[in-house]
């Protein structure tokens, strides 16, 4: 992880391949609040995107915890995204709550 700041190329795919996301509330863990986006319900194209967005959360992302676990998030807008597995481990998940769900906003590393 590094302070590199987000290019705008970089912001402004990441923000395209958000929207293309059909995002899902968890409504098995209402006491955290948050959506999440199945890799199995992306095209073909947005599976290779999702590989990108991965790998930029790990490049700019910072350490958190949730629910007992130590995972890297990545503020985009009013959303923190981190990567996570399908109960069976079989697929990738990106989640996203609002940033203040799941404690404070990091100092923004957005293009700039």
């Amino acid at each position: 992880m590094t302070a590199r700041r987000l290019t705008v190329a970089e912001l402004d795919r990441a923000r395209a391949f958000i929207a293309t996301c059909r995002w899902t509330s968890a409504k098995t863990v209402p006491q955290a609040p948050h959506e999440y986006c199945l890799r199995a319900w992306l095209s073909a194209e947005d599976d290779a995107t999702l590989a990108w967005f991965v790998a930029l959360i790990a490049e700019h992302g910072y350490r958190g915890r949730f629910w007992g676990q130590s995972w890297i998030y990545l503020d985009i807008d009013e959303h923190k995204y981190w990567e996570s597995r399908t109960l069976d481990h079989g697929g990738a998940i990106i989640n996203r709550p609002l940033v203040d769900t799941h404690g404070p906003r990091r100092p923004s590393l957005e293009a700039g």
